[in-house]
């Protein structure tokens, strides 16, 4: 999950474009699938004082 959140956050590639990529890479993943994975990561821990 990592991955995908870096790549779409900082990367800003979008999710159809990484699911083109794994494709090339031999993995069948949709991009609805890897929104899914995006939404359950978890928020960004504030840092404490």
């Amino acid at each position: 999950m990592g991955q995908i959140v870096v790549s779409k956050c900082a990367d800003s590639l979008p999710l159809y474009r990484q699911a083109k990529a794994y494709r090339r890479a031999g993995v069948q993943v949709d991009a609805s699938t890897l929104g899914e994975l995006h939404n359950w990561t978890p928020p960004r821990p504030e840092p404490s004082a």
